[in-house]
């Protein structure tokens, strides 16, 4: 994280010193548009959404983020996630993208990642993101063979090398690195 600090100010520095914006110095416009999608929340930790108030209010303000433009919305959680995606899913229709985070729960086997996985296929998840631990390649490996849905993670990387083998053995489909953690722009230029 250090690093990736030192390494982001000092793209900002030459920004400065050259009077143009980092993205110029990085290579300049790849698209006039760029896809985002938001977390559907409600304010409070998605483990909190004891009961089916919660679900409700929860499609309630997937609608309005619909409402406002997103077509790809990113829920979490366990215990209550296929009932949340069913209110969800039916509130916003099948036309927006719906992705999972488990955020690499500890206490989430690979049997039970694998479980939720499949629980997952009937609602068209766009990706699933981080159902065991992203240190543990080989539990999502196992997790990316057993399920037909498209696999992420990569958000508590740091450097390349940690993706590499990810990519390379074809186990995320969506690779998620967060400059603040990979060693900044020029180790997600490389990326």
């Amino acid at each position: 994280g250090a690093m990736s600090a030192i390494e982001t100010a000092l793209w900002d520095l030459k920004g400065k010193a050259f009077g143009m914006p980092v993205w110029q110095l990085l290579g300049g416009r790849m698209r006039e548009r760029l896809r985002c999608y938001t977390h559907a929340a409600l304010g409070h930790a998605w483990h909190d959404l004891k009961d089916r108030r919660d679900t409700v209010a929860l499609a309630e303000k997937a609608r309005a983020l619909v409402d406002e433009g997103y077509t790809a919305l990113k829920m979490g959680g366990i215990e209550h996630i296929v009932r949340n995606i069913t209110a969800v899913r039916k509130e916003v229709g099948d036309d927006i993208d719906i992705m999972v985070d488990l955020h690499g729960m500890p206490w989430m086997t690979t049997r039970d990642a694998i479980s939720m996985g499949r629980r997952l296929e009937e609602f068209g998840v766009f990706f699933y993101e981080e159902p065991v631990a992203p240190e543990n390649v080989e539990a999502l490996a196992r997790v990316s063979d057993a399920i037909n849905i498209p696999l992420a993670a990569g958000e508590r990387l740091a450097y390349i090398y940690g993706a590499r083998e990810l990519i390379e053995r074809e186990i995320v489909d969506v690779i998620q690195p967060d400059a603040g953690r990979f060693g900044g722009f020029s180790q997600m230029k490389k990326l």
